[in-house]
């Protein structure tokens, strides 16, 4: 089915990239003020890490009165459709995170466990989110910060990875400065889950800031090869001047363009 090893993990970013954007744009109208608990500034976040009634008002203002009927509904519409493109986005992020891995090493047993529990755990957190919108109020921060700190783990460990790999599908420079931009992703993402209860959680966006434009230049690494434009080299005709003064040579060309190998 692909042509090139590269092409299923660069096809995977690619949609990765394609999805998220997408979730960013379904975000956007968020009709309160962008300031929560925890010293976070996106409302989905904020909502992802909500521990108890409080938190989830902060967001929702479901029982604000000092708010229109129409903030609060669309405050709600926008939290259920980040939600819902989450269901699906899930599984795009998971399968990117796969099967750049295994691009670099086949055997990886454990970090594909980890990867899948990364999955359940962010299904997990949308359930709880559900129940939020429909009114209750769940410790949604439960398998949200199990979510993250899996991830940042996952993220440490493709850096390693990567940081060992070989020269056949990037040079040995791009690995590593890859590798480091791994480790500071899943760093700052594991800083703030285990001192985000006292410090705030604002180094997640940061980290995934970091992962993303991470995604964006494996885009473009791993599918470089469908934009590159074949070069043209000449082929000479043989015996030109011979063969142009014999009868029907003078429409003949000494030298003839060709697409390179």
């Amino acid at each position: 089915m692909f042509r090139n090893p590269t092409d299923r993990p660069g096809l995977a970013a690619l949609l990765t990239i394609a999805w998220a954007t997408l979730m960013l744009f379904a975000g956007h109208g968020y009709p309160f003020h962008q300031t929560f608990h925890h010293d976070i500034g996106a409302p989905v976040l904020a909502l992802e890490l909500s521990r108890d009634n409080d938190d989830i008002e902060s967001v929702l203002h479901r029982d604000d009165r000092t708010s229109s009927g129409a903030n609060v509904e669309k405050a709600r519409a926008i939290q259920w459709r980040a939600n819902v493109l989450d269901l699906a986005f899930i599984p795009i992020y998971t399968f990117f995170l796969w099967a750049l891995a295994r691009l670099f090493r086949p055997r990886i047993f454990l970090l594909t466990i980890a990867i899948v529990a990364v999955g359940l755990f962010d299904y997990w957190e949308d359930w709880r989110i559900f129940q939020a919108l429909k009114g209750e109020n769940p410790a949604i921060y439960i398998p949200s910060l199990l979510k993250w700190g899996l991830m940042a783990l996952v993220l440490i460990a493709t850096g390693w990875i990567l940081a060992r790999a070989g020269e056949a599908i990037y040079s040995l420079a791009t690995n590593r400065l890859l590798a480091l931009a791994y480790w500071l992703s899943g760093g700052l993402m594991g800083i703030a889950v285990a001192t985000g209860q006292w410090f705030g959680y604002s180094l997640i966006p940061l980290s995934v800031e970091i992962f993303s434009a991470i995604t964006l230049i494996h885009a473009i690494g791993l599918l470089g090869h469908y934009l590159t434009i074949r070069g043209m080299s000449p082929v000479y005709t043989e015996d030109f001047c011979d063969k142009r003064r014999r009868p029907g040579g003078e429409s003949l060309v000494a030298v003839t363009p060709t697409p390179s190998q």
